[in-house]
């Protein structure tokens, strides 16, 4: 189980795993393993996140990385964190992570971290190896 550290617990972000460098089909194919969805284009056909919807709750969990384009290329990209959002009004609200239910925090957690685990691991020159 994670446990939130109490210096974040009022920030909408977990960045642990900032810098891990991945082949962008890799976190593709295991953040669809893992039930996320690639999350909206952005302007030029670039996403820059899958997402997890958890309906019941109303909860979107995000994971944010470098980048692809579309249509996808194989690319070395980085991850860079982990949020958290519910819908109001038709858009995306932020959510600190201390409003987060725990079990669900947890769950999270670890598809980041088997999201890392596919890649090279931290790199210092991430910002430089990867599409950022």
């Amino acid at each position: 189980t994670y446990t939130l550290p109490a210096n974040v617990a009022g920030g909408t972000e977990i960045e642990d795993f900032k810098g891990y460098l991945i082949e962008t089909f890799a976190l593709r194919g295991r953040a669809l393993k893992l039930g996320y969805t690639r999350a909206s284009p952005e302007d030029g056909g670039w996403f820059m996140g899958y997402d997890k919807r958890f309906a019941t709750l109303g909860i979107v969990a995000h994971i944010e990385f470098t980048g692809n384009t579309l249509p996808e290329e194989n690319r070395t990209a980085a991850l860079l964190h982990l949020s958290f959002s519910r819908v109001q009004g038709g858009y995306p609200s932020a959510q600190k992570l201390s409003s987060v239910p725990k079990v669900l925090l947890s769950e999270c957690y670890n598809d980041m971290r088997l999201v890392a685990a596919e890649g090279a691991g931290f790199d210092t020159d991430w910002e430089k190896k990867s599409a950022y």
